[in-house]
Order: structure tokens, then sequence, then C-alpha cells
């Protein structure tokens, strides 16, 4: 064996002298987004024939000696560009990089020893960190941080938790259900943990001097931030206390005549928006306004409760442009747009949509219900996530600084805020897209009719949410004083009631059976279902209608539902608070669990949360 010949394949596996061997689940599917699994890990023992060495024909009778295995990847220079202290806003301080640190530290210690096992393990393969790729699981399709298992016949990699699925095949459902895909390999095989190889993206020596550090870090306490036991005791001088329930405030109950189960069906169905606010309440609303302390903010954020702050968008300073309506539906209705296109979808429908251009879309913005059913047909329309795929600041960068200067708590929720953990990936690697986006819709209905503008959800990250334009009702006169501006209705939920509105879900919907009903973002709680959620599970929202120029803060883990009561324009960008990383986590793992015998997971991990943690505590650590 001594005298032989290897060479690794540099290639795909379609190219000339690997092709005639058994290629990887990339080059036989070529999916967009991946590169071949097997490049610069699979190497070939080399024949000579006629004064050349080459690749065997795994046709040839002696084929099994010279069939492929595989190895480390050869060492090459990746180089994370992570982003300096100056060049974050504010720029980073000592303080700032000590929260970081403690926060990743906390957080991210025990999944670093665990690679640090999983990369000490003698069989373990290493390969060089991806920049451009997003590595991830092919069944669950959480992101893969480094440890990993790939099969050595089709290249399919699996995260730790969908090979222990694989490995154990033990008999609760939920594990029998992840096997039944994991399984699947190339050629109607199925695979096996044998044929799965451990693979790692870290150097031991690198795990160990990080998790020695982490160690250090924890035991030093380094940290300024704020936590729940600290503050929940604490109420700041400017926190208000919403309505709470009001006697005799029912409407009206059907008669008596009718069945007593119609007339409950019947009283819930007749319910109102203001009517419920007013039997039910809501829980306490923390306000701010424009350019109040950080440092306050911190304490209230730490409770994981939404927060709003009114007057963003700020009147005019002497030598600034004025601030107040320069973005609006008349900014999208300019000759720019008239031959762009965009896709706009029903909020009253499922997957009903229509192609028209952006200026036919926003010019029907302050219209009366006809103007707008002659424009653009039935239905109540939305254009969400706006642009949807380049950058925010790329399609709109006027709007773009325009929204920075309007943001609350800056140092959180800019894209290069110094305290947004996402502030610190690399600025060459795939980062995770956190907005903003934007998202304009017409005015819906919170009966049984509508189904909001926003259906019941929980995002992964943390959001704030600025309105930019509402538009004063036709009926204004008609409505409830605090609405007469213009408001969009939202219900943020506390994390810990999000089992019971699962549970009343089930109850009251035709939930399908492996289907989370809060994260499949099909239901709406209409006035009904607020009050009836009150009655049966005692669970109530926070109660915000939100003016032209406030921000929502909404935290990572709390579902929440919008219905626009006007035509209404907002910005919106996720980030991720130091305070709400746990929640962050908790997340993952449940969309990660929403994986089923019949498909993948339907959600991608696009937070990419420990690899982020990760980058954070590299770029604090360039940075001390």
């Amino acid at each position: 064996m001594s005298d032989r010949w290897y060479e690794y394949q540099v290639g795909d596996c379609q190219r000339g002298r690997w092709s005639r061997w058994y290629k990887c689940t990339h080059c036989t599917a070529r999916q967009m987004g991946d590169t071949c699994r097997f490049v610069n890990l699979r190497i070939f023992p080399l024949r000579s024939l006629d004064g050349k060495l080459i690749v065997a024909d795994p046709e040839d009778d002696d084929a099994l000696d010279y069939a492929p295995f595989f190895g480390n990847e050869l060492p090459r220079k990746v180089t994370f560009d992570y982003p300096r202290a100056k060049s974050l806003f504010p720029p980073a301080s000592a303080a700032s990089i000590s929260d970081i640190k403690s926060t990743v530290a906390i957080s991210l210690h025990q999944t670093m020893k665990m690679e640090l096992d999983h990369a000490a393990r003698p069989e373990t393969l290493w390969r060089n960190p991806e920049l451009v790729i997003r590595p991830q699981c092919d069944f669950c399709l959480t992101s893969l941080f480094s440890a990993s298992y790939c099969c050595r016949c089709c290249g399919k990699e699996y995260c730790l938790e969908c090979t222990e699925a694989l490995k154990a095949k033990e008999a609760t459902p939920g594990k029998w259900n992840q096997v039944a895909s994991v399984e699947k390999c190339r050629l109607q095989r199925v695979h096996t943990f044998s044929e799965l190889w451990p693979l790692t993206r870290f150097r031991v020596e690198e795990l160990q001097d990080e998790v020695r550090e982490m160690e250090r870090v924890q035991r030093g306490g380094l940290t300024s931030g704020f936590t729940l036991s600290e503050t929940e005791s604490r109420l700041p001088e400017h926190s208000v206390q919403l309505e709470e329930p009001q006697e005799n405030a029912d409407p009206a109950v059907p008669s008596d005549s009718v069945p007593l189960e119609e007339r409950t069906r019947q009283w819930y169905k007749s319910l109102d928006g203001p009517t419920v606010d007013a039997a039910i309440g809501s829980h306490r609303l923390q306000e701010f306004h424009a350019g109040h302390d950080e440092t306050a903010f911190r304490k209230l954020w730490a409770r994981g409760e939404p927060v709003i702050v009114h007057d963003c968008i700020r009147d005019s300073q002497e030598g600034e442009e004025d601030e107040r309506g320069e973005w609006g539906p008349q900014s999208f209705c300019t000759s720019r747009w008239q031959e762009e296109p965009c896709r706009i979808t029903r909020c009253d429908a499922d997957n009903a949509h229509q192609d028209v251009y952006v200026s036919d879309f926003f010019s029907t913005f302050g219209k009366s219900p006809e103007e707008k059913l002659a424009k653009l047909g039935k239905g109540v329309w939305k254009l969400k996530d706006w642009p949807p795929s380049s950058a925010f600041d790329d399609a709109f960068p006027d709007l773009y600084k325009h929204f920075n200067r309007a943001l609350p708590v800056p140092a959180f929720t800019r894209r290069d805020g110094r305290m947004n953990i996402s502030a610190l990936f690399p600025t060459n690697a795939n980062a995770p897209d956190l907005g903003p986006k934007m998202y304009n819709a017409w005015p819906s209905t919170e009966d049984q009719v509508g189904m909001g503008s926003t259906r019941l959800h929980m995002d992964i990250a943390d959001a704030v949410n600025i309105m930019y334009y509402a538009a004063k009702p036709l009926n204004a006169e008609e409505l409830p004083l605090a609405h007469r501006d213009g408001v969009a209705a939202w219900d943020i939920f506390p994390a810990g009631d999000s089992n019971k509105i699962r549970d009343y879900l089930r109850e009251t919907r035709k939930v399908e059976e492996h289907e989370d009903p809060i994260h499949s973002q099909k239901y709406f709680l209409d006035a009904g279902d607020r009050q009836k959620l009150w009655d049966t599970k005692g669970v109530r929202s926070w109660r915000i209608y939100q003016k032209a120029h406030d921000a929502i803060f909404i935290p990572a883990g709390c579902a929440h539902q919008v219905c626009n009561l006007t035509d209404c324009m907002k910005i919106a960008v996720d980030f991720v608070s130091p305070e709400n990383v746990a929640r962050c986590f908790r997340l993952t793992a449940e969309f990660r669990a929403l994986s089923n015998n019949k498909v993948r997971s339907w959600k991608e991990d696009v937070l990419q949360l420990k690899s982020m943690l990760w980058h954070a505590w590299r770029a604090c650590r360039e940075m001390e």
C-alpha cells in the first residue's frame, strides 16, 4: 500500500474521472444553494495503466481494491471578516462587549462541550467551515453549527438529533415518525448508522481554548445587563394600565327562546373588538416616547413583554428634511413604480394572490371600498415581506436611512447596533436575512368573516414594527375616539400562554394531527375567540392600537396577530437581543420538532442561532 498514489475529488461528482462512481445527493438533484457533498473529502486510490495513473472503473473486477474512501479535507485559509468596534452603532464599548460575551458563554457553553466531545472522536473527519453556503440538516433543515453526521453513500448530512433518531429507533411516536424519513438514502436504499461518519468544522485545539474562555467568563460573571429577577418587581413611572374588564360590559345575550348552545354560539359570534376590549381588558402595556433612556428600556425588555414607543418619526429639526409625510403611499405612485410588478395576497382567503404594478396597489390607499373593488377586485389585499428578494437598503436606500433614524433603541434594533447579536455576523458570510421589510395592507375586520391582516404566529427573533402611514378612516365619526386617526389592532400574548392558545385552537378549529396551530400561521382569533379564550382558558393579550409613527416591540416567542382597521404601511426589522436568546433557542427546537414522517421540516432555520452566537463570540474576542 505504501507505493500507492491517491487523489482527492476536487470537483463535483459529475466531472469526468469521478463520474463513473456513485454520486452525492446534490450532484444527483442539482439543488440550488448547495454544493457537492463529496468534494475535497472523497479520496480515490489510483491505478497504473499504460504508464498513467487513473481512477479505476467501478465495473472492473478488482474495483473494490480501488474503491474511494473519505478523509479530512485539506486545510485552506478561510477568513471571517468580523465588524470592528468602530463600525457598530454606537461604537462597541467594554461594557457592551462584556454583555455579549456573557450571554454567549451562558447560552453556548454546553453546545461547545458537546462539539468538543464530537470533534475529539478518532473517527471524526474535519472539513473547512463554509462562507457562502449555509449547511443545514437534510431532514429537519436546522442549520448545522459544526457537528454532524454524513452518509458515505449519498452525502446527506444530518444534525445530531436526527442522527440519534436514526440510531435509537425507540418506540416513541416522534422518534419513529422521524426515522421513517431520515432512513431514506439513494436508489431505494435506507441509511444505517454504520454508513454515517461523524464530521466537524472545528479543530479540537480551538474548541478547547474557547470552552476554557467561556468557563472563565461565567466564573467572572462578566455582565452589566438586566435579568428578570432584577426587574420583575419594579414598574417604571411611565408604565400605564389599560382598561380592566368593566362591569356590565357584555353585549345583549340572544333570547331565551333559542337553545342554550346556539344562544352561546350566537353571542360569541356577535361580539366586536371594542366590546371585547371593555369586557376582558388587557395586560399592562409599557409605553415610552421617542428619545427615552436605553437603560429604562432594557429593564422592561428583560421581562419578555411588548413595549410601544410613540412619535418615532419626529418633527423635523433645524437643518433636517421634514420626516413627517415624506414616506407614504404617494411615494410609490410615481412613474418609477408604474411598471414595477409585485405580488399581492388576500388576507381573507387562502392561497389567493395576483400580480399587479406597485403604483396600482398603493394608489388604492385612502380610497373607498367601491374604488378599491373596481381597481383590484374582491378581497382584502396586502403586500407583505417587500421587497421579496433584494436587500431593503439596495431597493430603498433613502427610506432605509429614514428608517434607521426613526428606530428606537438603535443599539439593539439597527442592523449594525452594538447590542444586536446579529450585527456581529461576518460581513463576508451568508448572514440571516432579518430585514427590514415592508408590510402594507388594506383594512380588515375582527369578526368571523375577516381573517385579520396578519394571522396568529410566533417569530423566532425579536422584532420592532413602525407604522409609517395610517389612512384616516372614511367613517371616522362612527368609530371609537381612539380609532379615528386610523389604527392597527395588535394582540400579543404572553409566551407562557402559548400552549393554552394551542389547546383552544385544537378545540375550536380543524387542526391537522402533526400541525402546530400557531407556527402554521393559518388561524386568526376574532373578537368572539378572544372573549371565549378568556372565558375558557383565562388567556388575554396585550391589546395595542398602533397609530402612525408608533413602534411596537415584539419579544421572540410571543404569539401575536394584527388586524389593520385602516390602510396601513409599516416597516419591521428583526433583531436578536441578549435578553431573549433563551427564547430563540426554544423556538428553534420547536420548529425542528415540526418534522414528521411525510415531509421534511416546512420551515428553514434561517436564524442560524448557534452560528450567530459563535460569530458574536469571535467578533467580541477580536475587539478586546
